[in-house]
């Protein structure tokens, strides 16, 4: 998985910090990201997940579903104009299909503005409610923003 450059040296800087408390600790074969050294296998239990994620929530004032973490990192790459390829890959997609139905669309504008380089001059005028409503781009519901 890549990480985003504003959160890159605060992860290397946890690394080292993790790599050493295991290692003092004698539990170096720990492979979780956020080892917990009391348990066998190194992993938190449900009850202890819950438990830090209030913690961060009430000392970031940012409260958020743990299931929301994958699609907004897919949306923020796809925001920033990463090729949904690439998103597909770092996310572990075996297509694009699931990527860009599940976690990353285009958003409204962004599709005006794609067709706008391509045609130049000839481009069509964005209208001036994109983006402020629902926009289903299938008569399914699969894509598009609601």
């Amino acid at each position: 998985m890549t990480i985003l450059p504003p959160a890159r040296h605060h992860v290397e800087r946890y690394l080292m910090a993790r790599e050493e408390y295991l290692r003092e600790n004698q539990r170096a074969e720990i492979k979780m990201l956020l080892p917990n050294i009391e348990s066998t296998k190194g992993e938190y239990s449900d009850k202890a997940l819950r438990y830090w994620k209030k913690k961060v929530e009430k000392e970031s004032g940012v409260t958020f579903k743990l299931k929301d973490l994958r699609p907004t990192y897919a949306q923020m790459n796809k925001d920033r104009g990463v090729n949904i390829e690439a998103i597909a890959k770092f996310m572990g997609h075996a297509s694009t299909g699931t990527t860009e139905k599940y976690y990353a669309r285009l958003k409204d504008k962004d599709a005006f503005r794609s067709i706008e380089k391509v045609w130049g001059e000839d481009k069509p005028e964005i209208p001036k409610d994109v983006g402020n409503g629902p926009f289903i781009e299938r008569s399914d519901n699969n894509a598009g923003y609601a």
